[in-house]
């Protein structure tokens, strides 16, 4: 079990579109990868009502978990107004809020989403990010929390992140 070691990535920098610096996050970033199957009913095996006779995989997923203290208002405005970004350049397209019904991915309202290590060097770049779960703020005397959630998608590559 030579290879077998604890784990510190240390502390995580989260960017948005490549450029934005969001913050550090808080207790580090979890990251739920989900993937979707369909299981393939027959005859043979009980038909609807049995087990599957096989399972077809159907793409992934990511739920990425992030916490900050340490983090830019104005980047966190800009993903809390669910304001569009483009993820091909790295900036921001700015203006009000996606509109009631918009495609967020086809109609390039996702952000894409970069998260390092910077005591390991581990690094992920999600190309397509939605922050379509609620965002917790706290205010008050004592420092305030930021916890948010990203779904990253498979962009038209088939491509869910990239590391490095």
């Amino acid at each position: 079990m030579a290879g077998v070691q604890i784990q510190v990535a240390g502390a995580c920098l989260i960017k948005i579109n490549a450029t934005s610096v969001l913050g550090y996050t808080r207790d580090g970033v979890t990251i739920r990868q989900d993937g979707y199957f369909l299981d393939v009913k027959t005859d043979d095996t009980g038909g609807e009502a049995g087990p599957g006779a096989d399972t077809q995989y159907l793409g992934e997923s990511s739920l990425i978990t992030m916490e900050f203290t340490k983090y830019d208002p104005a980047v966190l405005a800009l993903i809390s107004q669910r304001r569009a970004g483009d993820s091909t350049t790295g900036t921001f397209t700015g203006g009000t809020a996606a509109a009631t019904g918009s495609l967020q991915i086809q109609g390039s309202k996702s952000f894409a989403l970069t998260i390092t290590a910077v005591t390991t060097g581990f690094s992920r770049v999600y190309p397509l990010v939605v922050f379509r779960e609620p965002i917790e703020i706290n205010l008050g005397t004592k420092f305030s929390t930021v916890r948010i959630e990203g779904q990253a998608w498979t962009n038209g590559s088939g491509v869910l992140y990239t590391a490095s």
